[in-house]
């Protein structure tokens, strides 16, 4: 569910930002905080 809610609010992020690089910034501290955040939650 966690993912899910993490996708929608990335995909809401992008779609409203008007800026691909803000979008993209965003989209990589998502990525890469989940991605580090994730063993500790497992």
């Amino acid at each position: 569910m966690l993912g899910q809610s993490i996708q929608r609010f990335t995909m809401y992020v992008v779609c409203k930002s008007q800026h691909e690089e803000v979008a993209l910034l965003i989209l990589k501290t998502v990525y890469f905080g989940s991605g580090f955040a994730a063993p500790y939650f497992l």
